[in-house]
Order: C-alpha cells, then structure tokens, then sequence
C-alpha cells in the first residue's frame, strides 16, 4: 500500500493597501511514510536514501538511534 503522497497547490496574496500589490506561486508538500522510504523514492533518480542525489534522506541526519528506523519513533 502506497502511504507517500506529494501535495500540490497555488499560494496566491493580495494588498490592496498602500498600493494594489499580488502575486501567486506554487508550492509543494510531501508526506513521506518513515517506514517505506526506499518504496517511495523507488524508479526516481532525484530522491534516494542510499547514493547521491539531488534529494537524498539519510537516517543519520535525523534525531535518535541511527540503527533504529524512524517510523519506530
């Protein structure tokens, strides 16, 4: 079952004081399942846990003990 997701939306301000001013971007979430990180990034090559990438998750970054998987915490 594929619990990783990636959010996608539009930001949008406007003042209309002192002066009209607005402008939009879009912007992206993801809500990644700890337990199935190699899952996810699976058939990517610009998010890994084990090799270079442009975006990579290594346990030892992240809080606690580096043997344990973070979903346990």
């Amino acid at each position: 079952m594929k619990t990783s997701v990636i959010y996608e939306g539009r930001i949008f301000h406007r003042r209309y004081l002192p002066t009209l001013n607005e402008f939009g971007y879009q912007v992206f979430m993801m809500y990644l399942d700890l337990g199935d990180l190699d899952g996810a990034f699976k058939g990517t090559r610009l998010w890994s846990t084990r090799r270079f990438a442009l975006a990579r998750f290594r346990r030892s970054d992240h809080y606690g003990d580096p043997k344990k998987d973070l979903s346990a915490y």
